[in-house]
């Protein structure tokens, strides 16, 4: 019998490997795994790509379940032949979600298994799969919650199917029963972050757009010529967003720079050479100047969206029935929502489902772009095309972009970053030298690198310019508001006095609790990030969280390399 069971398991596992999303995504010349939720099943394809692609994912993944299960029980072990052929399907179907979630082929990156989850029901019951299929499509009718509709319906499948196997099946009830179980817990567990998202009520719902994001892509590049003059809407006149205005003006193309603060508008009318915190910057007279949204978002190519992080969700909101469907929307802010967790462009696609969204990051102060120092950043996109007309838009003699498609990775090393920028001030603050900060440095990336790996990033983007590029810049200079924040801190300014004393949003503060949440969540070693939550959340002294970074064990560097003794 295990010989039967392990057999059983591998051809499922066989077939669950079968990744329809995957395959639909290349024929579409894109990887499926680097759009939307990056799962390679029905919802992120039917999102990315459309209706039709969407639909044959999902018939690909249910056929996937029913095919193995029904070669088992009618050709390789029929009931004439073993007496426990329903366990050995229940076996089956347990190999078949395995492969679906974890393709060895796909480095174990796959989908949620819902679709493969409801084609193994519908092999061994079928009237069981066709009521739960009712009770997920009057779910989302209802919510517009895919997960929630997944969720509830696998709930009461998995219920049903051990009352039903109880009944017909008693011999081997409770055996089966734990593999259902075992269905049932893989589903919750591969949804656990789809739940956090719906208890926050940040959770995607379905519906919102008419098109698909490869469609909204593909109109964003029918609309723009590579090499052509564009119009650009900068949202937030802060120090970044005007240092970019002033670059993009620069490049010759027609900006209009709006801001929600009346009086940040009114001073650049009055003067665009004294302008506060780029003293030597000069606002080209070329440059619209608007404090009305309607007007701002009159005429674009595409938005580039440069207020500060915790007032991303809320311009999104406000700008998300006033832009046109498929609109490219260029972030620029950086930071992690801390109610969320989500990414910037994350959140930025949660308000607003039919945009198309890019990044741009990299170490990049806003006072040396705005006076024409040289510069180097990242344009990322899932899209090669979009992170191409990002890189053509903004390139100039002193302002070099490269492209990258690791947009997860780009924004985590954006953010995180703050946070260590932040304990290099403090050791600065506290009088400490080079040896400490470099300590501190090399030690963070570290930690930024577990975070953003679990989360999806890629290993190289962390060693680039948007991640090692822009933790040495705002760690070691005077320009940086972490920097000057922790610096103040540890000189024993006050927390909440030395970020008020900044002028400005400390990106930082804001990101370190999401952080240090997102690493009690996959139970990553982050000591440095969890000292920080300590300083700026509880009060702690500064030295004696210094003091407890060194009295921790001794650990190996590389724990990963093995000693040849």
């Amino acid at each position: 019998m295990a010989f039967h069971i392990l057999l059983c398991v591998i051809i499922g596992y066989a077939f669950g490997n079968i990744s329809t999303a995957y395959i639909i995504g290349r024929i579409n010349h894109i990887d499926i795994r680097n759009y939307g939720s990056g799962n390679a099943g029905t919802t992120n394809t039917l999102r990315t790509l459309g209706k039709k692609a969407g639909a044959l994912t999902f018939i690909g993944d249910v056929l996937k379940a029913v095919i193995p299960l029904l070669l088992i029980r009618y050709l390789i072990f029929p009931e004439d032949v073993v007496d426990y052929t329903e366990l050995l399907c229940v076996y089956a179907g347990l190999g078949v979600i395995l492969g679906h979630n974890f393709p060895f082929w796909l480095k174990f990156k796959g989908g949620k298994g819902i679709a493969a989850t409801f084609g193994i029901f519908l092999a061994l019951h079928w009237p069981v799969a066709l009521v739960c299929l009712a009770v997920f499509i009057g779910i989302v009718a209802v919510t517009k919650y895919v997960s929630l509709g997944s969720i509830i319906a696998s709930t009461i499948a998995d219920i049903w199917m051990i009352i039903y196997f109880f009944i017909n099946y008693p011999d081997d009830a409770y055996h089966i029963g734990v593999l259902l179980l075992i269905y049932l817990a893989l589903a919750l567990w591969r949804h656990k972050a789809n739940i956090v998202r719906l208890i926050n009520g940040t959770e995607n719902k379905i519906g919102h757009k008419k098109t698909s994001t490869v469609q909204d892509e593909n109109a964003v590049l029918s609309d723009v010529i590579p090499g052509t003059k564009r119009k650009v809407t900068v949202l937030g006149a802060g120090t970044w967003g005007i240092a970019l205005t002033i670059q993009l003006a620069s490049n010759g193309h027609d900006v209009t720079l709006w801001s929600a603060v009346a009086k940040e508008i009114e001073a650049l009318k009055a003067d665009r050479k004294n302008i506060k915190g780029l003293p030597e910057a000069v606002l080209q007279d070329s440059v619209k100047l608007t404090k009305d949204i309607d007007e701002a978002l009159k005429e674009y190519d595409f938005i580039l969206l440069a207020v500060a992080s915790p007032y991303v969700r809320s311009t999104a909101k406000l700008i998300k029935d006033k832009v046109k469907p498929g609109s490219l929307i260029v972030n620029v802010a950086k930071g992690i929502e801390d109610s969320s967790f989500m990414t910037l462009t994350e959140v930025i696609n949660d308000e607003i489902p039919s945009a198309v969204v890019g990044v741009l990051s990299g170490p990049s102060h806003a006072e040396e772009v705005s006076r024409g120092i040289p510069t180097t950043v990242v344009a990322g996109a899932k899209s090669r095309k979009i992170a191409t007309l990002i890189q053509d838009t903004f390139m100039g003699e002193h302002f070099r972009v490269y492209t990258s498609s690791d947009v997860t990775g780009m924004e985590i090393g954006g953010a995180l970053k703050n946070i260590i920028a932040l304990a290099a001030g403090i050791s600065d603050g506290l009088g400490f030298g080079d040896n400490s900060k470099a300590a501190l440095m090399t030690r963070g990336l570290t930690e930024i690198m577990k975070i953003g790996q679990k989360l999806g990033g890629y290993e190289d983007t962390f060693y680039g310019l948007s991640g090692l590029g822009d933790m040495i810049v705002t760690c070691t200079s005077t320009h940086s508001r972490n920097w000057t924040c922790g610096n103040a801190i540890g000189k024993g300014v006050p927390v909440a006095e030395a970020i008020s004393s900044v002028g400005q949003v400390v990106e930082g503060v804001n990101c370190a609790r999401a952080a240090f949440a997102i690493a009690c969540r996959y139970k990553l070693d982050v000591p440095i990030i969890e000292q920080m939550n300590r300083v700026l959340f509880e009060n702690k002294p500064v030295r004696e969280a210094v003091d407890d970074l060194f009295a921790r064990e001794r650990k190996n560097e590389q724990a990963y390399v093995e000693w040849k003794d």
